[in-house]
């Protein structure tokens, strides 16, 4: 209607009324792409929202299971500390390696009521699954560019880099763990039956190669703990930061 009536006042040549029907046919093309952007904006703000949210369930069930990974690392080491110190090894507890220092605390001391439950502890080997569902949503849709925030994005970029570089180091210490459960098969000690630490610690005396396995083992677990507890770090600066991103 309004592009017949410009059109009829070219004709007539009437420019004062050209220069009105243009101007509300610009004004109303302005006004509609603004709506539309302000709306995708909405959109945009209301799908970042839900990503954040969901990140930070993500992490929160990261937290539970760090918490479980280096308690059951921490318990191994207690229990392998007690194997070592029968046959006289006292564990490295601050090692340099590729040009760095890595210092490691004590274990918590293990004890136990059952006479058995040691050989068991260093059976269990749980591994950092992680909840990754979110941040792989993220990248497959290319939706992290909703996170306003750069550094944010950077952040949380990093936390699930270095979770997937401490996966890495979990596939080593499993690799160290078949070493010491194939020579307790070798020296006849079942992984799950009448094993005490006593047991263990004469096998240990009277194999060289089985002491050095476990030493190596006490080590791994001791770079597990580690970990965790920097991923633990991590996963609570990373919670804390997008808290801040959500109130903005």
């Amino acid at each position: 209607m309004i592009l017949q009536r410009l059109a009829n006042s070219f004709r007539k040549q009437d420019w004062f009324t050209v220069f009105i029907e243009t101007l509300i046919v610009v004004l109303g093309v302005f006004v509609g792409l603004q709506v539309n952007n302000w709306n995708e904006a909405r959109q945009a703000r209301g799908k970042e929202a839900l990503y954040l949210s969901d990140l930070i369930d993500d992490l929160n069930a990261d937290l539970g299971e760090i918490d479980q990974v280096r308690r059951t690392a921490e318990i191994r080491m207690g229990a392998l500390e007690q194997v070592l110190a029968l046959v006289k090894i006292e564990p490295r507890r601050t090692l340099t390696y590729d040009g760095r220092s890595f210092t490691f605390d004590q274990a918590p001391p293990f004890h136990s009521d059952d006479p058995y439950e040691g050989n068991a502890e260093i059976t269990a080997t749980p591994h950092l699954d992680g909840s990754r569902e979110t941040f792989q949503a993220l990248i497959s849709t290319g939706d992290i560019g909703l996170i306003r925030d750069r550094r944010l994005t950077r952040q949380v970029q990093t936390y699930y880099a270095d979770m997937t570089e401490v996966n890495s180091l979990e596939e080593s210490i499993h690799d160290v763990a078949e070493t010491v459960n194939e020579s307790r098969r070798r020296l006849g000690a079942s992984l799950t039956g009448r094993v005490t630490i006593e047991d263990l610690g004469a096998l240990a005396a009277g194999d060289p190669q089985f002491r050095a396995e476990l030493e190596t083992y006490w080590t791994a677990s001791a770079f597990q703990v580690r970990a965790m507890n920097g991923l633990r770090r991590e996963a609570e600066a990373l919670i804390d930061a997008i808290e801040v991103e959500r109130k903005k």
